[in-house]
């Protein structure tokens, strides 16, 4: 679990660095992966709502972290439309 854990660190400073929607995506996928594996392992813990809810939290954050990262794309791709258009402009210009 420890090596696990070193690795999904290790891959949120990538989404960090590069917060695009296939990193993201291999992010959210790994930790859901992990948080299912605590929760199995929770079950034997006397602690387990505390831990359910802690991992609903988490979630919820990943949840989150999908859609700002979509909503960011968008903002990119609006971008990118609108130099193309003024590329095309300036090429109508000249032209």
């Amino acid at each position: 679990m420890t090596m696990r854990f070193s690795e999904l660190q290790a891959k949120g400073k990538l989404v960090r660095l590069h917060p695009i929607p296939g990193v993201v995506k291999d992010y959210v996928k790994d930790l859901k992966s992990f948080l299912g594996d605590i929760k199995d392992q929770a079950y034997q813990s006397e602690h387990k709502d505390e831990l359910f809810q802690r991992i609903k939290i988490v979630d919820e954050g990943l949840d989150k972290l999908v859609d700002q990262t979509l909503s960011d794309q968008k903002r990119e791709i609006a971008l990118v439309a609108s130099l193309g258009e003024l590329q095309g402009l300036l090429i109508d210009v000249f032209a």
